[in-house]
């Protein structure tokens, strides 16, 4: 019986201790799993890179005329319409030359009326003259006959403008083209009455043409006047030909935020018409940039605009974030010009699930 006690209470002083030994375990707080994410992080380097600007543009004239009337009145003739070609000389329009002629016979009149004046004012001058030698008028009667002379003359000089005036216009009742071009613009039509200087035709005269862009700001910082542009038709790229800038606008246009940047060809093909649409290409000279893969641009909450990459801190392989300048896209990867610089590693895969300040795994590639 005492045997058996004993068995029983050795049973329950081991149940105990082995009780207590668990309690104290669950007791002792665990330490948390350790996790890390694994990324790809790619070393950045400097390249040099070639950059290449292609925009698309339209072909216009260098140089335009503007032509109009130079007396107003009535069309009764339009002799070329848009797209005719004219040479020097040409007639273009004719406006109704009666009132015109109208004017200048009046003119004619007047001056015939002025001359007679002068031949009646000399006849009484010289009266004048001789009867005040001889003392048989008036000094007056003399001066006045004198002042009758010079008014009938200054009325025949001012009359004989006016006939010239009158003539000149009547001249004017035809609109000549003052050199070769093509006709781009037209305003009138027969019957219409059109004002003196007022636009009827727009001349486009031949010679240089000009590849006009509108250019985005960025893409010209590094153009400078006369770089070589190569242009090529939009729907036969094999017609091309070769120009340089002569212009860029000293601002950007409000409406387009581009600049306006005109291209010069001094011997363009015959293919390229005025109006055809174009490309122009050109070669800027090479700048460092650092280039990494376009998965390794990632978008910050923080900041109201601009993109970011991931820098992994060598020191403990920990992680930030930090807004970069992207100078242009490719199909797959990305030319940096501020941000990162040379020698930093750039997470570049694996970057979905990061925090700030987060510890990584670190797996080289590409680049390294």
């Amino acid at each position: 019986m005492t045997t058996q006690r004993f068995a029983s209470l050795s049973r329950f002083a081991l149940g105990a201790a082995a009780f207590g030994f668990l309690a104290a375990c669950q007791d002792k707080p665990q330490p948390p799993p350790k996790f890390y994410s694994s990324v790809r992080v790619q070393k950045a380097l400097s390249s040099e890179v070639a950059q290449t600007v292609r925009i698309a543009g339209a072909l216009e004239a260098r140089n335009s005329t503007n032509l109009g009337f130079r007396v107003g009145g009535r069309v009764v003739e339009r002799l070329v319409d848009v797209g005719d070609r004219v040479r020097a000389g040409q007639v273009l329009a004719r406006l109704d030359p009666q009132l015109l002629n109208a004017d200048a016979q009046a003119a004619q009149a007047g001056l015939a009326a002025a001359e007679a004046q002068i031949r009646q004012a000399a006849a009484a001058y010289d009266r004048q003259q001789t009867l005040l030698a001889r003392g048989f008028t008036t000094r007056s009667n003399y001066d006045a006959a004198l002042e009758a002379l010079r008014r009938a003359q200054s009325s025949r000089d001012s009359l004989t403008a006016q006939l010239a005036m009158a003539r000149d216009q009547a001249a004017q009742s035809e609109l000549i083209s003052p050199g070769d071009g093509v006709v781009s613009a037209r305003n009138l039509e027969v019957g219409q009455v059109v004002q003196a200087a007022a636009t009827v035709y727009t001349l486009v005269s031949d010679g240089p043409i000009d590849a006009v862009f509108d250019a985005p700001e960025e893409a010209l910082r590094l153009t400078l006047m006369g770089a070589r542009v190569e242009i090529a038709l939009l729907d036969a790229p094999n017609v091309k030909a070769e120009g340089r800038i002569r212009q860029i606008a000293p601002g950007v246009d409000a409406a387009t935020g581009a600049v306006r940047v005109k291209v010069g060809i001094e011997t363009p093909p015959r293919a390229m018409t005025l109006g055809a649409a174009v490309s122009g290409t050109m070669a800027l000279e090479a700048h460092p940039f650092i280039l990494l893969p376009a998965a390794a641009l990632a978008s910050d909450p923080q900041a109201a605009s601009g993109v970011s990459v991931w820098i992994v801190n060598p020191a403990d392989s920990t992680v930030s974030m930090r807004l970069v300048t992207v100078e242009r896209y490719e199909t797959d990867r990305v030319a940096l010009s501020g941000g990162v610089s040379p020698g930093e590693e750039v997470v570049v895969s694996g970057a979905q699930f990061l925090r700030p300040g987060q510890k990584v795994e670190i797996v080289r590639g590409g680049g390294s």
